[in-house]
């Protein structure tokens, strides 16, 4: 079917893609059945002195790829692209609204919100749209040590490497983070239990949020759930993909993003299962931007 759908870096671009400053970003057509002209401009940033046409001018396209390359600008950026197939009719010249679609892709402040760009409406969240990012702002904003984002607690975790194989089908597999971002990383919040938990050294409100790549390795993988546990035992949050299957070589982000309220030593954690054999599936080692797990005060 003709679809205007794109990747982001082969990861798709539902809710926003995040980008780390300076990442090297290519947007590719993600089906080219039925195409015979494809376009992309950005249609909107999040700066008064970072026009849209400019950002269209730079990119690096690639026609016969279908491929548009550039680079993510600094942090606390936001740049809203749509793409427009066949010019967005049929081959009787009428119009075919499912031809053209927006996306965005964000590049987080360096305390980790989202910016809004002109013209966004709901492709940073299907169901409340920009408002999510000032929602965000309001929950868990502010600053010093009342319960603010700038608070002093905060810690962000990654995957580097190696990979992290999955479990067998219905087994929970406990997520180790072998990596720690430096930009969001501070008292109050340690990483503890061989890598797996991070705990809340004082009583606050937490905003608990994170991400998993999975890629499948040997087979397809139609399902993935992911849930974080409080103290080791209580679920406190559940994120679940049984849509589509995706093969070998595909990948397929599950972000996560939920406030709580945590004593003193109380401590969160990420566990997974996926619905392919025991070899099926790895965690995606390419880093912070991937798959990573955060706790703020």
């Amino acid at each position: 079917m003709t679809s205007p759908i794109v990747t982001i870096n082969g990861q798709p671009t539902e809710g926003g893609y995040d980008a780390a400053p300076g990442e090297a970003l290519v947007i590719a057509l993600a089906d080219h059945a039925g195409v015979d002209f494809w376009q992309l401009d950005c249609v909107g940033t999040a700066s008064a002195t970072t026009l849209p046409e400019s950002i269209t001018a730079s990119l690096v396209r690639d026609e016969i790829l279908l491929t548009a390359s550039l680079t993510a600008p600094g942090y606390g950026s936001a740049l809203l692209f749509k793409s427009i197939v066949n010019h967005g009719r049929d081959h009787q010249g009428n119009p075919v609204p499912s031809y053209s679609t927006t996306f965005i892709v964000h590049v987080p402040s360096s305390d980790g919100y989202r910016v809004i760009a002109a013209n966004e409406t709901l492709e940073s969240n299907e169901l409340i749209g920009w408002l999510d990012q000032i929602n965000q702002r309001i929950r868990f904003g502010g600053s010093g040590t009342g319960g603010g984002f700038g608070g002093s607690g905060k810690m962000r975790v990654y995957r580097s490497s190696p990979n992290q194989a999955g479990a067998a089908v219905t087994v929970n597999r406990t997520m180790v983070w072998n990596g720690t971002s430096s930009l969001v990383t501070a008292s109050n919040v340690t990483l503890i239990g061989g890598s797996t938990q991070l705990q809340a050294s004082s009583a606050g409100h937490f905003l608990c949020e994170g991400q998993l790549t999975i890629s499948p390795t040997t087979d397809a993988v139609s399902g993935v759930t992911i849930e974080v546990l409080q103290n080791g035992s209580t679920v406190v949050h559940t994120v679940s993909d049984y849509g589509a299957v995706w093969g070998v070589g595909l990948n397929r982000s599950l972000p996560f993003a939920f406030p709580i309220d945590l004593l003193a030593g109380d401590t969160l954690e990420v566990r997974w299962r996926h619905s392919g054999s025991a070899a099926s599936a790895q965690s995606v080692i390419l880093g912070d931007n991937l798959s990573w797990f955060a706790l703020s005060r």
